[in-house]
Parts: C-alpha cells; structure tokens; sequence
C-alpha cells in the first residue's frame, strides 16, 4: 500500500513538471481520444470551446508550423512557446512565426522617491546597518589578508 502511494506521488509530480502545455486540460476535456500527431486538428475543430491561452498557443503553432516541421522546436508541449520565441534568435525563424510572437511588456523603470524626514533617517540605518555587516564579513573571511596567518619557516 505504502509502495502504491509513493508511486502515486511521483506520478503526480511527473505530471505537473511536464504539463506546462496551455492546452493540456483543454487536451484532455475536449479531445482525449487524441495523440501529438492528431491533437492540433482536433482543438481547432472545437476551437469555440477552448480555453483563451490555448487559442493563442494554437495560433502561435498555426504561423511557426513550417519551423516546427523542420525540426528547430517540438509540437504541442510545454516548452513549445518557449523555444519559438525565446530560444531562437528572430532571424533564425520564418517571418510569419516572428510576426506572431506575443508582444513583450515593457518594464518601466521605478522612479526612486527622495526620501525625507523619518523614512530618510530609516533607510540611512538600515543602509549604515548593511555597511557594517558587508565589513564584518570581509574582515572575517579566511582569505582577507589580515586572517591569513603566517607560516613560520623552519
């Protein structure tokens, strides 16, 4: 019994580690009966029901099939987003599958707030409190050269 659940557990965890497919519960509701070789025209022939990310993941494998045929990233798994947009450089892959690439956001930059009364005198603790503790720990280190300690030739 105890063998049975371990089992259990490490399919479970197997599982979830290679399920990053945004199709897979979609996969599995909608066309069960399907294999990697089939699954594409079957969620695409029920693609009113499926979910909104896997409609995207369909129509990015739509606009890369000719560079998932030719080998540079695989089908319908969890890595398949991933390879087409990140892995590869844009002028390595078709047009149309760059064209199709999910527009990446824009980090803004925080805008650092002068800080003043109390926060000020907060943040210059807590930074003067680092400082030391930065200091401590290299004067401590065996290889500061005020550690090393001197071998007395014999």
């Amino acid at each position: 019994m105890l063998l049975l659940r371990k089992l259990a557990l490490l399919a479970s965890s197997f599982l979830s580690i290679t399920s990053a497919n945004p199709c897979d519960s979609d996969w599995g509701n909608l066309c069960p009966e399907s294999d990697l070789s089939t699954v594409g025209d079957c969620l695409k022939a029920v693609s009113s029901k499926l979910s909104p990310s896997c409609t995207t993941f369909i129509a990015l494998q739509d606009a890369c099939a000719e560079d998932i045929r030719s080998g540079k990233c695989p089908a319908f798994e969890g890595d398949t987003t991933a390879c087409l947009t990140e892995w590869n450089k844009p002028e390595d892959m078709s047009p149309e599958c760059v064209a199709a690439w999910p527009v990446k956001e824009v980090k803004k930059e925080k805008v650092k707030k002068e800080r003043t009364g109390v926060d000020k005198l907060k943040a210059d603790r807590k930074k003067a409190t680092r400082e030391r503790a930065a200091q401590m720990a290299r004067d401590q280190h065996p290889q500061n050269p005020k550690n090393v300690k001197k071998k007395k030739e014999l």
